[in-house]
């Protein structure tokens, strides 16, 4: 996903807590690697090490169109629902990127969008 940096709130070598935007929003998220610039854009890929359960932190909605916006120490995502595999790994689409999420309890044979809230976000730039 392409992103630009907005705002760097805590630098850290290896590990520093950015303010970033996409197309379609913002968030904050932990940017893994040396310390970006304000304004670099780069490619990067998200990784939720989060476990989900249906209905509680996340479900469906309606929304019609993918969204990222900053809610409180988090970041809400809407995307568009690829798989529910058997394993509880839910393939979200957002953007141009696939995100896999780890989802107990979600009903077999969803499709649709589903909003959920993210507390950490790691953000590792592909194109360094």
């Amino acid at each position: 996903m392409q992103i630009k940096i907005a705002k760097i709130l805590q630098e850290e070598e290896g590990g520093s807590l950015i303010e970033f935007e996409t197309s379609f929003g913002g968030g904050i998220g932990i940017w893994i690697g040396s310390i970006p610039e304000i304004g670099m854009e780069s490619e990067v890929e998200f990784e939720i090490d989060e476990e989900f359960v249906w209905g509680k932190d996340i479900e469906l909605t309606n929304i019609g169109r993918m969204q990222m916006a900053r809610q409180g120490s988090g970041v809400r995502l809407v995307g568009e629902i690829i798989s529910y595999e058997e394993d509880d790994c839910l393939s979200v689409q957002l953007g141009e990127s696939v995100i896999l999420l780890e989802v107990e309890g979600a009903p077999r044979g969803i499709s649709s969008q589903v909003e959920f809230k993210v507390q950490s976000l790691q953000l590792y730039p592909v194109n360094l």
